[in-house]
């Protein structure tokens, strides 16, 4: 049994690549030859970028990466407060006398251990991002970005959390006077920190994505920013 097909002169494969355009053809691809693979001798140009100068930081950067750093330390403060009211709650929450008082001690001591981590690296993560976007960076700038909004669901996951454990530790007769009045001083603090930082993180996201932000990110189509210009 023979085959319909019949090899071109020359022995070898046909060429099914498309013809040359005229204005691509080159030495060793003449017009109406196989189309070129690209980076071969007579393959397309390259696109040839032009190169511009960054401009100049704008309002909008600056403000985001300073409002960075204020929910930065805004936030490890209500961190540390919401960490001593657990402590607090975990003095208050099993009376000294019983046996079952280093158990609960353990438990809240995790729950510490989990505000801390949840905080940490999206803190970490932000200020590094915050540097390099202030930078020019237009990752660290999604980054940030993505980070804060991280940062926003997870403020208004603990404040759910505060309002269900608000005033719990008032009726506890194992927590001094003192202690007492601490609590509801801690409750109405990390809950306005909270707050504050929700809010922060709203106004960097809006502030990074604006137009000013973004010419300042990106050059354009078939543009660069020129290195240390």
């Amino acid at each position: 049994m023979t085959h319909p097909w019949s090899p071109p002169p020359g022995g070898g494969r046909p060429d099914f690549r498309p013809p040359v355009p005229a204005q691509f053809a080159g030495p060793h691809h003449p017009p109406g030859s196989g189309q070129p693979w690209p980076g071969h001798p007579g393959g397309p140009p390259p696109v040839r970028l032009t190169p511009v100068p960054r401009p100049p930081k704008p309002v909008s950067v600056r403000v985001a990466t300073t409002l960075t750093w204020v929910g930065f330390g805004l936030s490890g403060l209500a961190t540390l407060a919401a960490m001593v009211y657990l402590w607090i709650l975990g003095i208050g929450w099993v009376p000294s006398s019983s046996d079952e008082r280093g158990s609960w001690n353990v438990v809240f001591i995790g729950f510490e251990v989990f505000v801390l981590i949840s905080w940490l690296p999206l803190a970490v993560g932000s200020a590094k991002n915050a540097v390099r976007a202030g930078q020019g960076s237009d990752p660290a700038r999604g980054w940030l970005t993505v980070l804060m909004v991280c940062n926003a669901m997870a403020q208004v996951f603990m404040i759910i959390l505060g309002l269900f454990s608000w005033g719990v530790a008032e009726s506890w007769s194992d927590i001094p006077e003192y202690a007492r009045e601490l609590t509801t001083v801690l409750q109405w603090g990390v809950l306005a920190g909270q707050i504050v930082c929700v809010l922060l993180a709203i106004a960097i996201v809006v502030l990074l994505l604006v137009p000013s932000a973004s010419r300042y990110y990106l050059p354009g189509p078939g543009r660069y920013f020129v290195p240390n210009a």
